[in-house]
């Protein structure tokens, strides 16, 4: 799956479109700090690394309890991120 997404991430790096958005609603309770660094962190950055140099804006969905990779978060300088949910399901201080 990660090889059709870096093939659709190359065909759309030249659309007029500035601002590309993943829609895989993490929540790190499901995956853990460790397989999100292990298999998440060279997607994002292979992702990161197709859109350079072509203006484009990299945008996630992340939920609740994001504080276990905050670091990695914003060493992966994505353009927005929506949405850390309040209580119950989380939030960044959660």
């Amino acid at each position: 799956m990660n090889e059709q997404l870096f093939t659709k991430f190359n065909l759309v790096k030249n659309c007029e479109y500035a601002d590309l958005k993943l829609w895989e609603n993490l929540t790190i309770d499901v995956l853990g700090p460790n397989i999100y660094r292990e298999h998440l962190v060279p997607v994002y950055k292979q992702l990161n690394s197709i859109l350079e140099n072509h203006d484009k804006r990299l945008h996630v969905h992340y939920d609740g309890k994001m504080d276990l990779i905050k670091n990695d978060i914003a060493e992966l300088g994505f353009a927005g991120i929506d949405s850390f949910s309040a209580g119950p399901r989380g939030g960044c201080n959660n």
